[in-house]
């Protein structure tokens, strides 16, 4: 935990906070220093609401840029926004796991429901990667027990990475790639409902979990099986960039754009790719005026100035989408 780390059953309330630009692991050959921003170990609850998770890194075989979860702790995340975060090893912005790594000694027996459930609600996930590419959003194993609400997991290099673990999703939008792979006898079944899962899966299912109506590929499976469609408003807003000026004493950097912002646009909280394509920056959007908006944290230094942006769409549902599926998102941090 770069910024804060909650320890053998503490459970902190963090809430409208901001965490940009911290790094774990600076000094560490250990594999030690787990998440970028925020860690939870040893039975800790406690919850992250309200948040920006930017730009953080855990360094050095480290897991989760972003938040760290581990040991049987179970908080509350919601309504946060990650991106730009970074994991040495698994896990670009959150990583969830139970069982601690053990070698030649027995391993914990799984808690009930009641004691052990991380619940992980309207959250936004853009823009976020590990070492290996697979998990940028997220990697959920060793034998966790997980409810994803109304979710957005979009734009990230790697998605939504599900490995041994007890699932229930339900009203998630996974606008890229994702995978549910092994089980465990201890496992109880997990359940998709009302998702939309894009694609493309990573490989076959192998957990035991029923799905059901859902908008999936057909390699899916389940019953009741929306095929797969853009739904969504076309609301994200692009343009120019004139200039960059990172505020040190608010820690803030000012884009001013060469064309006038939509007017109409919510931008408050939405996350944002600063320069081109897959080699542009993320960040979230602090606040934002007719021909100027402002991210939290500074940029990382380049020889070329950005030119460009893309400040990501809201996902917002059409009204003629099918019913019950897909996320309602109230997410946007301070």
């Amino acid at each position: 935990g770069a910024a804060l780390a909650a320890d053998r059953r503490a459970a902190p309330r963090i809430i409208a906070c901001v965490f940009a630009n911290n790094r774990s692991g600076l000094d560490d050959p250990l594999r030690s220093s787990d998440g970028g921003a925020i860690s939870f170990f040893d039975w800790c609850a406690g919850e992250v609401s309200g948040c920006v998770i930017s730009a953080n890194v855990a360094l050095t075989r480290n897991d989760a840029g972003g938040i760290f979860v581990a040991l049987w702790s179970a908080p509350r995340l919601a309504g946060n926004v990650f991106t730009a975060n970074a994991g040495g090893d698994d896990a670009g912005a959150l990583f969830i796991g139970g069982q601690e790594h053990r070698y030649g000694v027995p391993l914990d027996p799984y808690p009930p429901a009641d004691k052990f459930t991380v619940a992980v609600e309207r959250n936004v996930f853009a823009g976020n990667t590990n070492s290996s590419k697979n998990s940028g959003a997220m990697r959920v194993t060793m034998e966790s027990r997980v409810r994803f609400t109304d979710n957005l997991i979009t734009e990230n290099e790697g998605g939504f990475y599900l490995q041994r673990s007890e699932i229930v999703a339900e009203r998630n939008t996974v606008w890229q790639d994702w995978r549910f792979v092994e089980d465990k006898p201890s496992l109880g079944p997990s359940r998709f409902a009302g998702n939309i899962l894009r694609g493309p899966l990573g490989g076959r299912v192998e957990a035991r979990v029923t799905l059901a109506r859902n908008m999936a590929e057909p390699a899916a499976g389940g019953t009741d099986t929306i095929s797969v469609a853009d739904v969504f408003l076309a609301d994200g807003v692009a343009g120019g960039i004139a200039t960059v000026r990172y505020d040190a004493a608010k820690f803030t950097t000012a884009i001013t754009t060469t064309d006038a912002l939509a007017a109409t646009a919510r931008l408050t909280g939405r996350p944002v790719r600063i320069g081109p394509g897959k080699s542009g920056q993320w960040r979230v959007i602090k606040s934002a005026t007719a021909r100027e908006f402002v991210v939290w944290g500074r940029l990382e230094a380049e020889t070329t100035p950005p030119a460009e942006f893309a400040i990501l769409r809201t996902f917002t549902l059409k009204p003629d989408a099918p019913a019950g599926v897909g996320a309602r998102l109230n997410a946007g941090g301070p």
